[in-house]
């Protein structure tokens, strides 16, 4: 591995804790741009499927947004070499060509209007085999072809790349979907609104399958889809795990996954007391606030301690502070 190959890792995972996503995803391309030369870029999260792929996320450097809609409205992938080739190749792989490899008449027209003479690609799938993310580099007509030490470059340094990115991401997206800096007990996913998983920290994939020993994504299983759709009460819960849910001002959904408890068990009126009584309110207040008599509330009180083996309110609330996003 080069220096500067080594420079930029570290570099990497330093500035991905510290900048907003907003600002890390163009810092990352200019980094690249040291590494390997580049006129713009593209990347992308999406779920892979035979047919159609369908882009959750993507991020366009020095290009225009209607270069993905042309892309995806004309089904260009269909007659897009490096797309194919990508496809074939192990996970990891970098591959590229260049204009003239494309035989396509409609595809050479694109690639000229947004003036990519040389494309280089690679795609990586997730802990949940079929989430892939991956980005795409361009040079121009004024450029020379991807070398091998581009694509050498490249494969050393994309697998830290998507990491990085997605658990920027994340953990800003967690940060914004919770009243506390950091649930440790949950793992976030992101599902967007036909129901795909788009995005899932790591652990995601485990903690599913320890409730669905068979399932491989990327749509959720039945029972948690149905629960999404019929809008039910959060959480869902199963044998294994429980699963938070929150929709988003954008039609996505949040998920917030983590291993079951017994406070899961709880009943509806007994967890409102639990939560209103953790959260700093007096039995008298859990009372007015639940529609309960105060002597309904201490015997409820009682059995929560009993079930959830606590002694005090300050074991509750510190539960409540792990388990309740």
């Amino acid at each position: 591995m080069s220096p500067d190959v080594s420079a930029f890792l570290l570099d990497l995972y330093r500035v991905s804790r510290r900048l907003p996503h907003f600002e890390f995803r163009q810092w990352v391309f200019d980094e690249i741009g040291k590494l390997v030369q580049l006129d713009s870029g593209f990347w992308y999260r999406a779920a892979v499927s035979p047919g159609n792929p369908d882009f959750h996320a993507w991020y366009l450097y020095h290009q225009p947004e209607v270069l993905l809609q042309e892309y995806s409205a004309g089904m260009l992938w269909m007659e897009d070499v490096v797309y194919h080739k990508a496809m074939a190749a192990p996970p990891g792989t970098a591959v590229h060509a260049s204009y003239r490899d494309c035989s396509s008449e409609r595809m050479k027209a694109f690639l000229k209007r947004y003036r990519q003479e040389h494309v280089m690609t690679i795609g990586i799938f997730q802990e949940v085999p079929q989430i892939a993310a991956g980005f795409s580099l361009y040079r121009n007509e004024t450029r020379c072809a991807f070398s091998d030490e581009d694509v050498s470059n490249i494969e050393a340094v994309a697998p830290h790349v998507i990491d990085a990115w997605r658990e920027n991401w994340l953990s800003e997206t967690i940060r914004k979907a919770s009243r506390r800096p950091a649930p440790v007990e949950f793992c976030l996913a992101v599902v967007m609104p036909d129901q795909i998983l788009s995005e899932a920290q790591d652990n995601f994939g485990h903690l599913m399958h320890l409730e669905w020993p068979g399932w491989q994504g990327p749509r959720l299983p039945p029972e948690l889809e149905s629960c999404l759709v019929s809008a039910k009460a959060s959480p869902w819960t199963g044998n294994a795990i429980s699963v938070y849910h929150r929709k988003e001002p954008d039609d996505t959904t949040l998920l917030l996954v983590r291993r079951s408890h017994p406070w899961d068990r709880l009943g509806p009126r007994k967890r409102m007391v639990a939560l209103l009584f953790a959260q700093g309110a007096s039995q008298t207040q859990v009372a007015e606030q639940a529609h309960l008599s105060p002597s309904t509330v201490n015997n409820y009180l009682g059995t929560i301690y009993k079930e959830l083996d606590l002694t005090d309110k300050t074991a509750l609330s510190r539960l409540v502070e792990r388990l309740h996003p």
